[in-house]
């Protein structure tokens, strides 16, 4: 930190090792408050990982200068704003990596910060996250934040060049803009919440100020403890495939004339979570998640002396934790083969019982995610990469994963891919059948954008159920829930709740117009037997007889039942 001021504790000016600071204390506020940001979720629905995406996401900018040296601020802000990108999760995650992004922008030429630079980055990172957002973007979410953040600093920084005051104007703007999001988004005040996003984005800066203020980042932060029930839904233990990446690696590797960045990139196309750092000399020090430990292993041995090698299975580790065994599952892969000039399908699905639907349909690849658990952009940009074609759609099948697989599309540069912006599972399914019935005509499965087109229409032909656990008490759309009860939602609107699970169901159906659909399916979850689907589904049966009723092992967490109707 360079010392500039009358002031002793706060500068008129940083370096790069002093700006890595601020943004270790953005991310470490973040995690004491995270499950705070998850609670505001607008439905009562166990879907709240706003927080978690927002931190991840931090975690991932950050794991990229966690061992850097450097004392220009612009070099750590562009490593931190790829980290950043490749680790976003979310659109709150993605969001923020587009902030990170245009700050990385902003201060490409900066040796060090200053009130000026700061207040350009806030615009940029401001231009940045609007031009990734949906259009027209939505305001009262962490966009409004953020701009009026940055609208706050340039004023500010006209007669105000101590950091310290500027950054204690962002916070105070911040959560004054966070307080009336709710008068911006009628939803956020039926809901009787703040912006998720904007929260996040808040406590970021916060931490930041504390950190520039020389203030403890150590709380047990127990009034928020206090105004906040824990109502963290039970966990279920995850699949191999769920859990993705199980072997963590760390190796050194020493050698003469070692090229770091292109060895960073080799290693980051294996896994995720990839750091590789070096000395300036001859020592790389690699670290990275894989499938299969053997393969930066036997890369590095390639490149040079491989030396303290450290293999750990993090999922052995991650059962024992929870004190359980793997579960049972069944072998799912790919059941088409791909000629090179064919489009090739991704899709992301929560469950083995969805993967094994989206695989009987055609898929080539499935990223493991959906509500709770959102894929990150760097997982579908290694899937897209992983595949042997040239051209692919990305299925999202979830409205959380939309602007990650759309941010995995401007970064790869090496094929042609297109996102069929499926918001749900059975819209997704929708979808794959139009591509299984392209596979039948060479002209149709080798043409992207007849397909993307042909896909993208046929969303609007299913109708989207789910049935769930309220994970907070609500009174919304005429409909009141309390914490715990059994949900209902049509297209994303709240419809039924009760205490009931099969007597739920009935009335979700009757709530449809039985008129415009004549197939329902079931997707049960991993919290209900198929006996128990089996029977639900005759009842059904015999109470809606112009409806034909089909059941479907899901195997999704958190939801008994995905709905599919058409």
């Amino acid at each position: 930190m360079t010392e500039q001021t009358s002031n002793s504790s706060i500068s008129f000016m940083l370096d790069g090792q002093a700006y890595k600071q601020l943004l270790l204390a953005g991310m470490f506020w973040l995690e004491q408050h995270y499950q705070i940001v998850n609670q505001l979720n607008v439905f009562p629905v166990p879907d709240g990982d706003t927080g978690i995406n927002m931190l991840l996401t931090m975690q991932s900018a950050y794991g990229e200068i966690a061992e850097l040296d450097e004392v220009h601020v612009g070099r750590i802000a562009r490593r931190f704003a790829r980290g950043a990108v490749n680790g976003s999760r979310g659109n709150s995650g993605v969001i923020l990596s587009q902030i990170w992004r245009g700050f990385a922008e902003a201060l490409r030429e900066q040796e060090t910060l200053d009130a000026t630079a700061l207040a350009n980055a806030c615009q940029t990172g401001t231009n940045f996250a609007y031009d990734a957002a949906p259009k027209p973007p939505r305001e009262g979410t962490i966009l409004t934040v953020v701009r009026e953040v940055s609208e706050r600093v340039q004023d500010l920084v006209q007669n105000e060049h101590n950091l310290g005051a500027v950054f204690s104007a962002m916070v105070v703007q911040a959560n004054d803009t966070l307080q009336r999001t709710p008068d911006m988004l009628p939803i956020l005040k039926e809901a009787g919440v703040v912006d998720s996003g904007g929260q996040g984005l808040t406590y970021i800066f916060e931490g930041m100020l504390r950190q520039i203020r020389g203030e403890s980042l150590e709380t047990e932060l127990e009034q928020a403890a206090a105004s906040v029930t824990d109502r963290k839904p039970r966990l279920q233990v995850m699949s191999a495939a769920e859990f993705g990446h199980p072997y963590d690696v760390q190796l050194l590797l020493t050698g003469k004339n070692l090229d770091v960045d292109r060895i960073r990139a080799a290693i980051e196309s294996m896994g995720d979570s990839a750091i590789v750092t070096s000395d300036g000399d001859a020592l790389i020090k690699i670290h990275v998640h894989v499938y299969d430990p053997g393969r930066p292993i036997s890369y590095a041995a390639e490149q040079g002396i491989v030396g303290d090698v450290v293999v750990e299975n993090m999922y052995e580790q991650y059962l024992a934790n929870l004190g359980s065994e793997a579960p049972e599952q069944a072998t799912l892969g790919p059941t088409v083969e791909l000629a090179p000039d064919d489009v090739a399908v991704i899709a992301v699905a929560p469950g083995e019982g969805l993967a094994r639907v989206f695989y009987e349909q055609g898929a080539a690849r499935i990223v493991s995610g959906g509500q709770t658990m959102n894929p990150s952009t760097e997982e579908i940009y290694n899937a897209i990469l992983d595949l042997p074609v040239h051209k692919v759609i990305l299925l999202p099948n979830n409205a959380n994963v939309i602007m990650a697989a759309q941010q995995a599309v401007r970064k790869c540069k090496e094929k042609q891919v297109a996102v069929v912006a499926s918001k749900t599972i059975p819209q997704g399914i929708a979808a794959m059948l139009v591509y299984a019935n392209s596979r039948l005509h060479q002209d149709q499965r080798e043409n992207l954008d007849r397909l993307a087109a042909g896909m993208t229409s046929s969303l609007s032909q299913v109708i989207s159920g789910e049935v769930t656990t309220a994970v907070r008490s609500v009174d919304m759309d005429g409909v009141r829930a309390s914490a715990g009860q059994i949900i209902g939602l049509l297209e994303d609107k709240l419809v039924v709740a009760g205490d009931n699970l099969p007597q739920l169901v009935h009335d979700l159906v009757g709530k449809l117009d039985t008129d415009e659909c004549e197939l329902v399916t079931l997707y049960y979850g991993n919290n209900v037997t198929a006996r128990d689907a089996e029977a639900l589904a005759e009842t059904l049966q015999a109470a809606y007889e112009s409806l034909t009723f089909e059941v479907l092992s899901g195997g999704q967490p958190h939801y008994f039942y995905l709905l599919s109707a058409e």
